[in-house]
């Protein structure tokens, strides 16, 4: 199950919505996430956006299986 912790470790400490549905293979939508109060540059991407600081129920479920 991926989780917080896991993406952090695999992607860095600032990663986007993006870059989390590339790296996993599902279809996060910008509801599924909790995203941090101000956008950021994204480890995996290099790219200012906003930086998803936790996961909503939904976005949970979705990456139960990864």
């Amino acid at each position: 199950m991926a989780n917080m912790k896991s993406i952090r470790k695999n992607l860095g400490d600032t990663v986007c919505r993006r870059c989390i549905a590339e790296h996993y293979g599902v279809d996060l939508q910008p509801p599924d996430c909790v995203y941090a109060m101000y956008p950021d540059v994204c480890d995996c991407c290099k790219q200012l956006n906003n930086i998803v600081v936790d996961l909503n129920p939904s976005g949970k479920r979705k990456l139960m299986f990864r």
